[in-house]
């Protein structure tokens, strides 16, 4: 019999890789590759040439021993699932078999779902785990999955991977499920809209608690609730380079009521006749300061032959003595 020594290190070329997939296929050799990869399912699915192997092993495993394998692997999941190849393996994993033949991997979406959706390669295999088990996976472990993932709701919408699986949770997710998120949200909308990866989930809230005021299955009017929270604090919000699209998106959805639609004319008015006065100071001062400062500063360099270097110190000094003129204005 042909023995090939220390297989996992072997594996770490193509060569190497390709020569297991293509024994796997004889009976002879099938039961001595098993043996020496079962305790190593972790590390080869995170290599680039292993995770082939690894992939073709599960294809040729009986029940028993694929039992065995994903045993071997759960422990390891959040690491594997965090990893550039070993996200693409489970993802393989997930198109090949189906529940409950992958239900380890629910079992481990819900131990570490705050790590996963946090992290580049973690948010794939937990959004990918999230679509497949609309059609596959039993409601109770569905709601399971969502609940794991909604209990960390706070610290997720302001990282820059894992809001996008709350908006994403917002489109598929059922409405006790999408309440929840309100709920955790409710009080800090204002904070949330003024930073960049929460401000998207906030202007996500509007938009669904719109639509569903709009089909008219709201448990709450959760449209209003947020706008007034805005309206609040319009004043900080109005001129923020993130909150004003919140503001923005808040106008869309609240002009389906024109009760809520005036009351966020009326506050808002007086802010916005503000605004438009210190963008008009500004834009003009604006053209004024560029054209007298570049027409000034070609005029010296040329008059005293100084070289580009110069103008553009002249340029920025007249650029910071413009800047404390508009903020004493504003």
């Amino acid at each position: 019999m042909y023995y090939m020594p220390n297989e996992p290190q072997s594996m770490n070329s193509t060569s190497g890789s390709r020569f297991v997939q293509e024994k796997l296929c004889e009976t002879k050799y099938f039961e001595m590759f098993f043996d020496e990869l079962k305790e190593q399912v972790a590390e080869l699915m995170m290599d680039n040439f292993g995770h082939y192997a690894v992939e073709a092993l599960f294809n040729h495993c009986n029940d028993e021993e694929r039992t065995i394998l994903m045993a071997n692997l759960r422990d390891d999941m959040d690491t594997v699932a965090c990893h550039k190849q070993g996200s693409f393996s489970i993802q393989a994993m997930m198109d090949t078999f189906t529940y409950p033949e992958t239900k380890f991997i629910y079992k481990a979406i819900i131990q570490y779902s705050l790590e996963l959706a946090t992290d580049h390669y973690g948010l794939r295999v937990l959004k990918d785990v999230v679509e497949q088990s609309q059609t596959q996976v039993p409601s109770q472990e569905l709601l399971a999955v969502f609940m794991s993932i909604v209990k960390h709701t706070n610290p997720l919408v302001e990282n820059q991977y894992g809001n996008y699986i709350v908006q994403h949770l917002l489109d598929v997710a059922p409405r006790e499920v999408t309440d929840i998120i309100k709920e955790k949200m409710h009080g800090k909308f204002v904070r949330y809209s003024k930073q960049k990866f929460s401000s998207n989930v906030v202007e996500k809230c509007l938009r669904h608690s719109d639509l569903e005021m709009k089909a008219g299955v709201a448990n709450k009017d959760w449209r209003r609730i947020i706008i007034k929270e805005l309206l609040n604090k319009v004043g900080d919000l109005i001129s923020d380079k993130y909150a004003n699209y919140c503001l923005q998106t808040a106008l869309q959805t609240a002009s389906s009521d024109p009760l809520l639609l005036s009351e966020f004319y009326q506050t808002t008015k007086p802010h916005l006749e503000n605004l438009v006065s210190i963008s008009t100071y500004t834009y003009t001062h604006i053209y004024i300061f560029l054209s007298f400062s570049i027409h000034f500063c070609v005029y010296v360099c040329t008059l005293y032959s100084c070289n580009v270097r110069c103008m553009f110190i002249l340029f920025d000094l007249f650029f910071f003595f413009f800047l404390d003129m508009v903020r004493e204005k504003m």
